[in-house]
């Protein structure tokens, strides 16, 4: 079974790293990043302050110490030592490559596939061959979903509404945290044989 995880928001928590970094971590329960065009932060922490708290956060190497989300790195053992093919994919800037395949090798998944997607996730799962894709950003979630990949929602607070797929109005699975994520996984096994 191939498994495709989003890096940022499923496998490690971007947000929460830099805003601890940058000395913003009260603001980590209130952070949405994916929706800063909406203007949804900006009581909180401009889309120019975060950017810039992204730009100080790669220039001091966060990306080789990002924080893991909790369950990741053992739940990803596990899907591993269970025989599951285990890939990961990012939409990261390119600026941040470097520093990731780094934190990759030194978390001991060198042998994993790291796949940088240039914010293109979509046409690059299309042409592979994916039994699970894991995400947290509703777009991509929903899209995925319409083009018939079999995503899971990994929970987060940006995305908790998100239940249906809006032109197909089918269920989409969601994790709410990693052992939900293993446990489901290994339930697809099972039932798809």
């Amino acid at each position: 079974m191939n498994i495709f995880l989003d890096l940022d928001g499923v496998v490690c928590d971007f947000t929460g790293s830099l805003l601890r970094m940058v000395g913003k971590e009260e603001l980590a329960h209130k952070i949405d990043f994916y929706h800063f065009e909406n203007d949804n932060n900006s009581e909180v922490l401009t889309e120019d302050e975060f950017f810039q708290a992204w730009d100080k956060f790669t220039a001091l190497q966060g990306f080789v110490g990002i924080k893991w989300m909790p369950g990741a790195y053992r739940g990803i053992k596990e899907l591993i030592a269970m025989g599951y093919k285990v890939h990961f994919i990012t939409d990261r800037r390119v600026q941040d490559r470097d520093q990731t395949r780094r934190w990759k090798v030194l978390n001991g998944f060198g042998d994993i596939p790291l796949i940088f997607s240039m914010g293109d996730k979509l046409r690059i799962l299309k042409v592979r061959d994916v039994d699970v894709f894991v995400e947290d950003k509703v777009e991509i979630i929903k899209e995925a979903k319409e083009l018939g990949i079999n995503v899971v929602r990994f929970q987060q607070r940006w995305n908790r509404e998100l239940k249906f797929s809006p032109t197909f109005r089918e269920y989409i699975p969601f994790a709410k945290n990693w052992n939900d994520l293993v446990l489901w996984i290994k339930a697809q096994e099972v039932f798809n044989g």
